[in-house]
Order: C-alpha cells, then sequence, then structure tokens
C-alpha cells in the first residue's frame, strides 16, 4: 500500500543490499570506509559477501545509514555461504 514506508520494504535477498543503503545514504565508499573505521577493500568485500561483516560494524552501519539494525542482520544471515 501507498502509506507503506519503502524501508520497511527492503529487498534483504539482494546481494548488493549494503551498496544499495550506502548509496541511498548519499555515502561513496572512500567515506563510508573512513567513517565506519574499516579500510575500504574490507567495504568492498562486505557488500559483495555480507556474510563476514560482525555485528560491531553491523551496527555501525545500521547507525551511518539511518536504517534499522534488524535490515543489516537480515540482509547478513540472507547471504552466509
Amino acid at each position: 500500500s501507498s502509506d507503506v514506508c519503502s524501508s520497511d520494504l527492503w529487498p534483504i535477498e539482494n546481494k548488493n543490499f549494503l551498496e544499495q543503503i550506502r548509496t541511498e545514504a548519499g555515502f561513496s565508499r572512500d567515506k563510508a570506509a573512513l567513517s565506519l573505521k574499516i579500510s575500504l577493500s574490507t567495504l568492498v568485500r562486505y557488500e559483495k559477501k555480507p556474510g563476514s561483516i560482525s555485528i560491531e560494524i553491523a551496527s555501525r552501519m545500521a547507525d551511518l545509514y539511518k536504517v534499522p539494525f534488524d535490515n543489516i542482520v537480515n540482509a547478513i544471515k540472507n547471504n552466509l555461504s
């Protein structure tokens, strides 16, 4: 329905979920990595394989990108491999 906030409808199964929310939050990879206190290569790895993210980094991402922590956790769970 039209009254549902789009943030309630994240495509969690999408492999590019973390990249999508980063760009929607207005962050370049460089800026996000710096803000998250991780290397650029680590951020790229996390965006490609969310299952490797620690809970601490997931929490930082949720805060930085202003999305519910559960959305990040679901992305991680759905991309474990």
